[in-house]
């Protein structure tokens, strides 16, 4: 799996694998030319074609192919980012236009990473809002380069995903050649961001003293903004800054107001990155993390705080990446090995693009019906690993039963299945399926204790994302399994 930061000034990539026992093992982290400017180029076609050759620089790099990549966008680039009141989600949109001065929000996409709740003094949901085409053409280009763009969120919230601190307040000074924000994570409140006119490093730079006046000053607004709203917000507000020029970070003010936390990798992160460098690749990092339970990632926090997802790009996208990338990886398998995966992990991406009533964008049909073949091909390619040595003989028979046992409008984004010693186990199957009814679900277990060769199916947990419900089902495998229907 790849990250790709896409700064103002340069890209930093961070190259891992996630290991057993959910270890990340960075393999390599590099900094690489930007690729930011595309997305204030006038013509479409161009601005792809540049992150297209983005994508074929961290290939050539990497050495790797068909990884998915989550993408990081700097907080400068979002349209606005700010915490409300809960609230209804019409309230709440209409509040957003309000506040950007817009009419209509069809032209953007929303995340609500986190939530306070009570019994916090004042509860809050922060709101990220990013132009839908920065995430199309990221999607478009990767797809045309055969990596699988599973997520893009803001640098600030992968930050706070790996600094793992949930206890006190701080500021993310982000500061690049010629743009400049400040990004407030608080424990009791949320996210917000504050402008920072006149502080990107051209203008800090060009006269250190001024400089520092305009950072004293920027930076008091900041505090002024959170002891308003956030009234248990320290008043002796941390800042974290973000900038490679030596000036900045020598300034006297700086040095006064600094994160006084060493900020450390998590302790299940394996990185040849030195100490003093961890803040820079900290959130590369952190974005790998979105998908570890929250027990690892968020060990110390407070119940109150709840995490959302601030992915950006859409569930039907990330489905479709995440089946793009198994496909490629069992065809990639299969080529290099015989005889191997006792445990088959698939997506099936054709029906989640084709998922209820979720649009596909026009321009990404192709890259539909191309997924149809895929699927195709990765049913023969499971047929043949049935044959490998030491596969459960039992897996694709199961993945069969899965699939005709399926109702209409209920689909994969995940199936693990399996084991070595094809024992019958409660969790010999788990599938995370997605739909907008959750009778549909109620259908699919109906359907699958019908069939012998299950065992128990449940349905563990549903969750409901922006009205696409998804349903974690598990189930063993019967001692003597049914004969095929």
């Amino acid at each position: 799996m790849i990250s790709l930061y896409l700064r103002p000034d340069k890209t930093q990539m961070v190259y891992a694998e996630v290991k057993k026992k959910r270890v990340i093992d960075v393999k390599m982290v590099k900094e690489l030319s930007e690729a930011y400017s595309s997305f204030s180029l006038a013509d479409e076609n161009i601005a792809i074609q540049k992150l297209r050759k983005m994508f074929r620089t961290v290939a050539q790099t990497t050495k790797s192919r068909f990884e998915e990549v989550y993408v990081l966008l700097p907080d400068t680039m979002f349209s606005y980012i700010s915490c409300f009141d809960p609230s209804s989600e019409a309230v709440l949109k209409t509040r957003i236009m309000q506040e950007m001065n817009v009419e209509s929000l069809n032209d953007y996409f929303i995340a609500e990473p986190m939530e306070i709740k009570a019994p916090f003094p004042k509860p809050q949901k922060s709101v990220f809002v990013l132009k839908k085409n920065i995430v199309e053409m990221l999607a478009k280009a990767a797809q045309a380069e055969e990596f699988s763009l599973v997520s893009v969120e803001p640098f600030s919230t992968a930050f706070i995903r790996g600094n793992q601190t949930w206890d006190n307040d701080y500021a993310m000074v982000e500061i690049f050649p010629d743009k400049s924000c400040i990004v407030t994570f608080s424990a009791v409140g949320g996210i917000f961001r504050t402008d920072a006119p006149h502080m990107d490093e051209r203008t800090l730079a060009s006269d250190v003293i001024k400089g520092e006046t305009l950072m004293v000053k920027n930076y008091a607004t900041v505090k002024m903004i959170a002891t308003k709203h956030f009234s248990s917000v320290s008043p002796d507000l941390k800042m974290i800054l973000f900038t490679d020029n030596p000036q900045l970070h020598d300034m006297s003010f700086v040095k006064n107001n600094l994160y006084e936390r060493e900020i450390k990798l998590p302790n299940f992160v394996n990185a040849p990155i030195r100490g003093s460098d961890v803040y820079k690749w900290l959130a590369g990092i952190g974005t790998f993390l979105q998908n570890f339970d929250e027990d690892t990632v968020y060990p110390d926090k407070n119940s109150s705080i709840v995490i959302g997802s601030s992915n950006l790009l859409p569930l039907n996208l990330q489905a479709n990446a995440r089946a793009s990338y198994w496909t490629k990886m069992a065809r990639k398998t299969l080529t290099g090995m015989a005889g191997i995966l006792t445990t088959v992990l698939v997506a099936e991406s054709a029906a989640t693009l084709y998922f209820g009533s979720i649009q596909i964008e026009p321009n990404l049909q192709a890259e539909a019906n191309r997924a149809k073949t895929d699927v195709a091909q990765l049913e023969i390619a499971l047929n043949s690993i049935q044959k490998a040595k030491e596969e459960d003989p039992e897996v694709v028979k199961a993945y069969d039963f899965l699939l005709k046992s399926r109702p209409k409008n209920c689909n994969f984004t995940k199936v693990k299945l399996g084991n070595r010693n094809g024992s019958n186990e409660i969790n010999y199957i788990m599938i995370n399926a997605i739909s907008r009814d959750q009778m549909v679900f109620n259908d699919y277990i109906l359907n699958l204790q019908k069939e012998s060769f299950f065992s128990n199916p449940v349905i563990s947990s549903i969750r409901n994302n922006k009205d696409v419900l998804q349903a974690d089902i598990t189930m063993g495998k019967s001692l003597a399994p049914g004969s095929e229907k």
